[in-house]
């Protein structure tokens, strides 16, 4: 899966200890291979995962539409 687009996040100190935690369950996996990992799990969950192409095309459409600045 190639991965194009960075992604900033800010956790509190209890949930980056979480995260380091369930990394570290999950066999070693990096802190941003784990969110991954539970971000498509629950997508899955949801039915959202894996995406369809009409719903790719339009979160790439809605990334190079131009903001109001």
């Amino acid at each position: 899966m190639e991965r194009t687009e960075r992604f900033g996040l800010v956790l509190s100190p209890g949930e980056k200890w979480a995260l380091a935690q369930l990394a570290e369950a999950e066999g070693g996996l990096s802190q941003a291979a784990t969110l991954r990992y539970l971000l498509r799990r629950a997508a899955r969950r949801r039915g959202l995962w894996p995406p369809t192409a009409d719903q790719q095309t339009q979160g790439q459409a809605e990334r190079e539409t131009p903001g109001d600045d």
